[in-house]
């Protein structure tokens, strides 16, 4: 993924729109997900970057009504993005 950085900096950017405590949608944590793991891969032996798990889904409602979610909140993807954000930065100079 030749662009990480740029990508992580948006998603960062999107998770703005979202309360820290908020649960997001199973599709927003698969991008969260998709995004740790090119980082793993450009990055696999920074600490922090090893130290990260990806999101797993969720339920919300329950029943047929039941919708994904994800099971990490906006706040901790953010602050995972963060890390990412400086990792990747970091690695490309």
């Amino acid at each position: 993924m030749d662009n990480l950085y740029k990508r992580l900096k948006d998603f960062d950017e999107s998770l703005k729109e979202f309360k820290a405590e908020t649960y997001p949608s199973w599709q927003t944590a698969q991008i969260f997900n998709v995004l740790l793991a090119g980082a793993k891969e450009k990055q696999p032996n920074d600490p922090v970057v090893m130290a990260m798990s990806p999101a797993e889904e969720g339920k919300r409602g329950q029943g047929v009504l039941s919708k994904p979610i994800s099971n990490t909140d906006v706040g901790t993807m953010r602050a995972v993005v963060k890390q990412l954000t400086g990792v990747v930065q970091a690695a490309a100079r």
